[in-house]
């Protein structure tokens, strides 16, 4: 569960306070791949950053299961993030000096797992994502897709019970994006994982079960989408995001 009761969030940008979110209340109460959308200044990486416990809300409450993310101490909330919570940007925030098998295993490195237990999960990573063959290669010598599925290979070490991608195809062509949406989906259903991703791009949003709409920081509805097309999905959505006037 991934639960989110009156939460606000405001920044501060020179003199501007900036609403990120603004008493939002949203539920995933199930297994499975959710999108989030809306426009740019809605709150939806905010949100994503929320859930990660990388930030705390002004007010409200954030709960991931049974982890209330207000009542976590820094410590706790890092034990969280590295056992609880894979992280998936649109920079894909790979060690340009590393190959895409000591990326994979970095986290491990730094948590001191044995060398046995990284390097089998590593292995195991590599062969499902099919970079077995970019295993010793650097980042610069990998495409933009085999990057982004070194960066979500990462991100699965620990196998999380979430993982929370950030517009994840940004820098990617459409062919490489429709197959990391397809990947996600697949590692979803694969491993019984919530991934919850954020996203403006209708043709992502159709590769999910369910779509969540946000608005000015705050959730207007959200839809069923399993079965719909590109064109459904953007059809819906742009129904949701009408104002009540309109």
């Amino acid at each position: 569960m991934l639960q989110f009761q009156q939460v606000s969030k405001t920044y501060r940008q020179g003199s501007r306070t900036i609403e990120a979110l603004r008493e939002l209340d949203l539920t995933i109460g199930t297994k499975g791949f959710y999108a989030v959308m809306g426009p740019s200044g809605s709150g939806k990486s905010t949100l994503l950053h929320l859930a990660a416990g990388l930030d705390r809300p002004d007010r409200g409450r954030v709960q991931v299961d049974d982890h209330d993310l207000m009542t976590l101490s820094q410590r706790q909330l890092t034990s969280f993030r590295r056992d609880y919570v894979g992280i998936v940007f649109q920079q894909f925030n790979l060690i340009p000096t590393l190959t895409a098998r000591q990326n994979i295993e970095l986290p491990g490195v730094i948590a001191r797992r044995s060398r046995s237990w990284v390097v089998q999960r590593a292995d195991e990573l590599l062969d499902e994502l099919d970079l077995t063959q970019r295993a010793d290669h650097r980042p610069d010598a990998m495409s933009g897709g085999e990057q982004q599925r070194v960066a979500i290979a990462r991100a699965l070490l620990f196998s999380p019970p979430l993982l929370l991608a950030d517009e994840p195809t940004g820098n990617l062509d459409s062919a490489s994006s429709e197959k990391l949406w397809q990947l996600m989906a697949d590692l979803s259903a694969a491993h019984d994982m919530t991934v919850v991703m954020v996203t403006h791009e209708p043709a992502a949003v159709a590769h999910t079960s369910r779509a969540y709409v946000l608005s000015d920081g705050r959730a207007i509805g959200d839809f069923a989408v399993n079965g719909m097309d590109t064109s459904d999905v953007a059809t819906r959505y742009q129904q949701l995001s009408r104002p009540a006037s309109a």
